[in-house]
């Protein structure tokens, strides 16, 4: 679930089901995940106004893990979620990033400045956008 609070993430994350599954995923050697265009996945989680105001003037522009990227890939914005975290993603053995259409570029090339990141999964626009952008 998106926007809990701390003590709801603290509450979730002692339940022992929940708990067990959090520790499968810390242990896995391979993890599939996309990258999404920021402003469109906080829209998503129904952030405000305000809110998304703040992430374009702090110019994110790509999303993984609740973790927002301006287009140097740093963080600009941390929502808190249970599942991975950023730190977690970084000791996983082999990384699957999916993202795709040309709107996804500046998000690819954003995260992809992420350590840890093996293989990116993406279609012939969006890879077309991204060497556009590139060269």
């Amino acid at each position: 679930p998106d926007r809990l609070g701390p003590d709801a993430l603290q509450t979730l994350r002692k339940e022992p089901q929940i708990a067990e599954v959090l520790e499968l995923l810390r242990s896995s050697r391979i993890l599939l995940h996309g990258i999404g265009d920021a402003i469109k996945m906080a829209e998503r989680r129904r952030y405000t106004e305000q809110e998304l105001d703040e992430l374009r003037q702090a110019g994110a522009v790509s999303e993984a893990f609740g973790y927002y990227f301006n287009a140097a890939g740093e963080i600009v914005h941390r929502m808190p979620t249970i599942g991975m975290q950023l730190e977690d993603v970084q000791k996983v053995e082999v990384v699957l990033s999916i993202a795709g259409g040309a709107s996804k570029a500046k998000a690819i090339l954003s995260f992809a400045k992420q350590p840890n990141q093996n293989v990116l999964i993406t279609d012939e626009g969006a890879a077309r956008a991204v060497l556009a952008d590139v060269l």
